[in-house]
């Protein structure tokens, strides 16, 4: 499917700490390191979908957290190709087997069967890299996982000379209801909402839920389809009747 891509101009490197800044706190809590190695000739302003840039650096950050028990992920970033930025994840987990690192990609592979998760984020993120005309691919390491993100971009054309612009109008985040019994999985859910500038509020069960949604409505709720007491699919019906 295609993905909706929106250039327009920004700071790669302020998009990339950005991203990394949202993920630190996870990798603090979990005693790991998120360190950022970003080179001095990236762009300063460039043309680029910021807000899919942080989605895809968020995919391979949650990616990262889930498989690396110790140590932790470097992202180093410096301008590629003509025209593009080539960005490097690189974690000290276990790596990824030879036999699943062409199936990674696929939708719902989610490597590791113990893992949490979809197994959506590298397929989205290579995706989203392609529709930048850019890539994500699995590099070889000897230690971890390794991935090469690149982005395609634009230059900011001169933009002639014209009056003020209006002052934009202020209007209210949707807020999200996320509901999950897995502290790790609401925390991931939490930063990828955030990404999009969403607030959001958490219940740790489907009673909990039903409770918040009953006396202060959200305007979404992102819900987990197994949980003990009550299901996704139970409270799904019990949502509608209300709300």
């Amino acid at each position: 499917m295609g993905w909706p891509i929106r250039p327009a101009p920004c700071d790669p490197a302020a998009e990339i700490r950005a991203a990394a800044a949202l993920y630190l706190p996870l990798y603090q809590a979990q005693g790991l390191g998120l360190q950022l190695a970003l080179s001095p000739d990236l762009p300063n302003r460039a043309v680029l979908d910021a807000q899919r840039l942080r989605q895809c650096l968020s995919n391979l950050f949650s990616n990262a957290l889930k498989h690396t028990k110790t140590g932790g992920v470097t992202l180093s970033a410096r301008p590629g190709a003509e025209g593009q930025i080539e960005i490097l994840v690189a974690d000290t987990g276990p790596g990824i087997a030879p036999d699943l690192a062409n199936r990674i990609f696929e939708p719902f592979q989610r490597g590791a069967s113990d893992q949490p998760g979809s197994g959506l984020g590298l397929s989205i993120t290579r995706a989203l890299a392609r529709s930048m005309a850019g890539d994500l691919v699995l590099l070889p390491s000897e230690q971890g996982a390794r991935f090469r993100l690149t982005l395609s971009y634009g230059r900011e054309d001169p933009a002639p000379s014209a009056g003020p612009a209006p002052a934009p109008t202020r209007t209210a985040a949707a807020r999200v209801l996320i509901v999950d019994d897995i502290a790790t999985n609401r925390l991931v859910a939490r930063t990828h909402l955030r990404l999009l500038g969403l607030e959001t509020d958490e219940a740790t069960s489907g009673s909990e839920a039903l409770e918040m949604i009953r006396t202060s409505p959200p305007d979404m709720v992102f819900l987990d389809m197994n949980m003990p007491g009550l299901d996704g699919q139970i409270g799904r019906a019990s949502c509608r009747e209300r709300v």
